[in-house]
């Protein structure tokens, strides 16, 4: 996800509760019997992983809070 300060705080917490509410009714998990798994990364001129695609839970996704980088711009080859 694009956290720079172009994205501003409010277009950073609508794309969160996007991801919320898409992977809300899905079961996000690791063991076989879950299907889907969910990765986070957010960056601006640096890249920070957010969500493990290895470790994310349904319940993880509740708490997910993603903040601006306070970085101007936009590192795509992170």
């Amino acid at each position: 996800m694009d956290a720079s300060t172009m994205m501003g705080q409010n277009g950073i917490s609508s794309a969160t509760n996007y991801i919320k509410t898409a992977f809300a009714k899905l079961t996000v998990g690791q063991a076989e019997k879950y299907q889907t798994r969910l990765g986070v990364i957010r960056y601006a001129s640096s890249v920070e992983l957010v969500a493990d695609l290895n470790a994310t839970s349904s319940e993880d996704l509740e708490d997910l809070e993603i903040e601006t980088l306070n970085e101007t711009d936009t590192n795509l080859d992170g």
